[in-house]
């Protein structure tokens, strides 16, 4: 994942911190451009918010509330782009996103934002992460609509019904947009001078405007600063997480779709990447759509997780898709795999996950069932391959298999494979720390994990966090809604702290 400090470093100066710098560690999920007073809805959480200041242009009470609505909601950072509306960062932001934690940075007058938002999808791309993986959710239907002669019609039709609204897929190139509801069409004129700015400034994050009484948003349909077009929804109400999933699902699809009419080494990565997240998610009849959708060959009947351990410098020389051939082959290598196996799982479905390479191996009934920790034959330990390689599971059990996988991977020793398997010690803790470490949408470890520390203490949680009390009251009610627990239960309290205490954030 792109990190906030990774992206200041590519585009500088178009990207200027305001305040402390210290945000390496800042991880986002993508960028977004608004002027609306409150674009919660339209955000998942971890994005990097671009804003020229209309919404900050007000009293600073009004201020603050917006960068606390912003907090809570996980944006990771917020950029004012300075020039059309603010020659310097007004005080009251300041002063509001250093109380919040927010982290600040401006867009000098002489810098567009395109050149942010290429930058950050520039990275992206050279990190193997297009996305699709992330974007594309569990609406079966709208990967095979996708998938037919007319997708972009079909698509528009399915989201508009279920947001009871109207949906619109509308290409950069000319051609004619697909809206529906057809009574709807009367705002195309207004939405196609909107999105030929959109398109022209190159700025290929999503964005939110108003139009015509609706609240509108836009997300990109194509493969990081290649935008083919755009996906646009019109709604009146504030939208669900149910929702917004079933837009990023459908932009995802386009998006899919317009990657493999190219044809490309990075398309069919692509959609490998697609279907080894589906797997990993556990919906299988949505991985089975894609895979005949995209002509991938079908979903096994048992699979094999592998969770590969990055190298000691963080740092990969090669495609993911590579790396997963060099690991399968080193699994052949050590006996781990049978090379009749191996030979059926290729092309590898792999995916990266908290920054391990994970791969999904065919597997028969007896492949692995007794699998134990296997060295290297060989003298060089240090540039070998280290993990955690589980027996064959059934699709349909690969998200408990895979965090499995991921925690055993993370205690291997330098050059070895460790086996995933379950020893029945897993504690309730651990079960709900999985799942924490699991969202992604905001760092609800350190959140959890400081309240448990300070005894549900709001005010200490928040200053050892430098953040604002609200916002660790949000991670913390995201936190309970997730596990559907109650953190402060004394039991579930002490087992879940040892569980988090030694976790990385």
């Amino acid at each position: 994942m792109v990190s906030l400090g990774q992206l200041t470093a590519a585009v500088a100066p178009a990207l200027v911190p305001i305040g402390p710098t210290a945000f390496g560690g800042v991880e986002l999920t993508g960028v977004h451009i608004s002027e609306l007073p409150d674009p919660t809805p339209y955000l998942e959480g971890g994005e990097l918010l671009l804003t020229t200041g209309m919404p900050v242009t007000g009293a600073a009470g009004a201020v603050h509330d917006y960068v606390v609505r912003l907090a809570a909601r996980g944006v990771r950072a917020l950029v004012l782009g300075l020039g059309p509306i603010h020659a310097d960062t007004p005080p009251a932001l300041r002063e509001a996103c250093q109380e919040s934690g927010m982290p600040l940075l401006v867009v000098p007058a002489e810098h567009a934002f395109r050149t942010v938002t290429t930058g950050y999808w520039d990275l992206v791309a050279a990190e193997g992460q297009a996305g699709l993986v992330r974007q594309i959710g569990t609406q079966t239907s709208v990967v095979r609509e996708a998938a037919g002669p007319d997708g972009g019609a079909g698509v528009a039709r399915l989201v508009a019904q279920a947001l009871g609204s109207w949906a619109v897929t509308f290409p950069f190139d000319g051609s004619e947009p697909s809206i529906w509801p057809a009574s709807a069409a009367g705002v195309l004129p207004a939405l196609a001078t909107e999105l030929r700015r959109f398109s022209q400034r190159g700025d290929v994050g999503s964005a939110t405007f108003p139009l015509h009484g609706f609240d509108v948003s836009a997300y990109p349909i194509g493969d990081g600063d290649r935008a083919a077009g755009a996906f646009v929804v019109g709604t009146t109400r504030r939208i669900s997480p149910t929702d917004r999933q079933l837009i990023l699902t459908a932009t995802a699809a386009l998006s899919l779709r317009a990657s493999l009419a190219g044809g490309t080494r990075a398309a069919e990565e692509a959609t490998h990447a697609a279907l080894a997240g589906l797997l990993i998610a556990d919906e299988v009849t949505a991985a089975q759509a894609l895979a005949a959708a995209s002509g991938a060959r079908p979903v096994p009947a048992a699979l094999r997780v592998l969770v590969a351990v990055p190298p000691a410098d963080g740092e990969f020389e090669a495609s993911r898709a590579v790396r997963a051939e060099t690991a399968l082959a080193e699994l052949v290598r050590r006996g781990l795999v049978p090379a009749a196996a191996a030979a059926s799982s290729r092309p590898v479905l792999a995916t990266t996950v908290d920054g391990f390479l994970v791969a999904l191996l065919s597997a028969g009934p007896d492949d692995g069932a007794d699998a134990e920790v296997r060295h290297p034959d060989h003298d060089d330990t240090e540039h070998a391959l280290a993990g955690a390689l589980s027996g064959p599971v059934p699709p349909g059990s690969l998200r408990a298999t895979t965090a499995l996988a991921l925690r055993t991977a993370r205690r291997a020793p330098t050059g070895t494979i460790l086996p995933a398997a379950d020893t029945g010690d897993t504690t309730r803790g651990d079960a709900a720390a999985d799942a924490l470490e699991r969202y992604t949408r905001a760092p609800l470890i350190p959140a959890v994990r400081s309240y448990l520390r300070h005894r549900g203490s709001w005010e200490h949680a928040a200053r050892e966090l430098g953040v604002h009390r609200n916002t660790v009251r949000a991670r913390v009610r995201t936190a309970r809604e997730t596990l559907g627990l109650d953190l402060d239960d004394p039991d579930l309290a002490a087992e879940l702290w040892i569980a988090l205490r030694d976790r990385a954030d």
